[in-house]
């Protein structure tokens, strides 16, 4: 059986329990082509291992692989091959509302990224805008202060002449009642 020989390729094999340690023992060679059935090997042998790879499993352990492989090689496939023939056709209706909820992403983000870019432009724009009207509210200010100074200026004028006029006419007057 090409299960078993697999199994038997794979699974190596470390008895523990009840057995007796030994410091006569020899080592052990592993190649790929030497291994026919599980090995055994014992506390203080040495190992000599020629393959790529070597899976060290307890007993126990082997037991429950074996198990379940006969398990497999003992199912009806039929009632297996219709679940996953369901499990198939759900996979590809999953696939395909998957793919289309991509495409639909992928609409929604070059939209996105578009109006990202023109609000982008847009804000720039407002932005510029924004910074014109500033120097214009700027230089409308200085014009505003400027000509609150000159009407000041003027308004101080008036009083000045007002002044010199009501003096100099006060002055006429008194030179033309006194003489």
């Amino acid at each position: 059986m090409k299960y078993s020989r697999i199994t038997l390729i794979i699974c190596f094999f470390l008895s523990v329990f009840g057995v007796k340690n030994s410091i006569s023992q020899t080592g052990i060679k592993i190649d790929c082509t030497s291994i026919e059935k599980p090995l055994n090997a014992f506390k203080g042998q040495l190992l000599n291992i020629q393959c790529d790879s070597i899976i060290v499993i307890s007993p126990n352990r082997f037991r429950l692989y074996e198990k379940a492989r006969n398990a497999v090689l003992t199912t009806n496939y039929e009632k297996y091959n219709e679940i996953f023939n369901a499990y198939d056709t759900q996979m590809l209706a999953y696939k395909q509302w998957n793919d289309s909820l991509q495409l639909k992403y992928n609409e929604i983000s070059t939209a996105f990224n578009t109006s990202l870019e023109s609000t982008r432009s847009s804000l720039i724009s407002i932005n510029n805008n924004l910074s014109t009207a500033k120097d214009s509210l700027g230089l409308a200010n200085n014009n505003l202060n400027e000509a609150l100074q000159h009407l000041k200026s003027a308004k101080r004028e008036k009083w000045y002449f007002g002044a010199i006029g009501f003096l100099a006419g006060t002055l006429a007057t008194v030179l033309l009642i006194t003489k």
